[in-house]
């Protein structure tokens, strides 16, 4: 059976395309990433584009510095930070699994936020003072639940996605049950459609210490990632403590999910289709994959949040819905295309 999970080259044999893949894709990813927070910084609610907004900064308008300060900043820098560790995430799982269809809501930390988040709304509105922080204690909880099930014993593949799927359609009908029964729902379906555009600085206080953290962690990990995406027996060859690495791979998966939705909601396909287009774009290169997954991450979820502006102006559409409207038929073309390949 033929999968998309990285298969690295054997230690002492150069890629073709040596470091040129990964450059090119590195810079076309920054040269979209710089326009998107172009465009993030200076388009919102208002009718007022990039242009006017450098203008009213140029001329130290005090509502243009406010708003962009307080409103538009703190948002583009969430959108960049979600959208790293979503990926990364994603890529993660995957070589932990060697499943190309692994994403974070196969951990359960994407339904075990979603319960938490929904619960404080329903039930506890008034710790709405703990902002995200509800959300980032469920999702963790949601990791640790589908890891501690998958463990029982030995830690197999076939385990984890049980596991992780039973504790998501679990937690899942728990959300639906809770949006049906009470008032909230308006509410719950804003969370749950996965959108930055609440974000505060509180938010990116509380979220990018974490992603950077785990970010910084997966990319120094790149050859075990590589080692470990290759099976037990074969880790175990190259002298790796695989139990210990995929322990390690399993906990950054729970803290750059957790964080990420906590702070966002359930932005769905960043995960599961960026690692993908990385392998594609820039080859099975392991010192490039988790920081082209970063970037390209970003790049996604601040572009989806400006096109979620820009298309339904005034009106704004949710990040999690563009990048479920783009993601999927570009998904589909790259399954084509493994197939056609195989």
């Amino acid at each position: 059976m033929t999968t998309l999970v990285n298969r690295p080259l054997p230690a002492g044999v150069v890629a073709p395309a040596g470091r040129r893949r990964p450059l090119l894709t590195a810079t076309v990813l920054l040269a979209v990433l710089l326009a998107g927070v172009v465009g993030s910084v200076g388009i919102g609610s208002s009718a007022a584009d990039p242009l006017s907004s450098l203008a009213g900064l140029a001329r130290l308008d005090d509502a243009t510095i406010l708003t962009i300060a307080n409103v538009r900043l703190p948002r583009t820098v969430l959108g960049i930070a979600v959208g790293a560790a979503l990926a990364v995430a994603g890529s993660l799982m995957q070589s932990l699994t060697r499943n190309p269809l692994a994403s974070p809501q196969t951990f359960g930390v994407t339904a075990g936020a979603s319960v938490a988040m929904v619960a404080t709304i329903v039930y506890t509105p008034w710790t709405s003072t703990l902002g995200a922080f509800p959300a980032l204690l469920g999702g963790v909880l949601g990791g640790v639940l589908v890891w501690s099930l998958a463990s029982r014993g030995s830690l197999g593949l076939a385990a984890l996605a049980l596991a992780g799927m039973s504790v998501h359609l679990l937690l899942t009908a728990l959300v639906q049950g809770m949006a049906v029964l009470n008032d909230a729902s308006v509410d719950i379906v804003f969370w749950l459609a996965g959108s930055i555009s609440g974000a505060q600085w509180n938010d990116v206080t509380l979220a990018t210490p974490l992603i950077g953290l785990g970010v910084a962690t997966a990319a120094v990990m790149g050859r075990q990632l590589s080692i470990l995406a290759l099976g037990p027996e074969t880790a175990t060859t190259f002298g790796q403590n695989y139990g210990l690495v995929s322990a390690l791979v399993g906990a950054l998966v729970v803290l750059l999910a957790g964080a990420a939705v906590a702070v966002s909601g359930p932005i769905g396909f960043v995960g599961l289709i960026v690692p993908h287009l990385i392998r594609l774009a820039a080859g099975h290169q392991e010192r490039w994959s988790i920081p082209l997954c970063a970037l390209s991450g970003a790049t996604m979820v601040t572009t989806a949040d400006v096109l979620g502006r820009v298309l339904f102006f005034p009106s704004e559409f949710p990040a999690g819905i563009v990048t479920a409207l783009v993601g999927t038929p570009l998904f589909l073309v790259l399954v084509r295309r493994s197939r056609r390949t195989s």
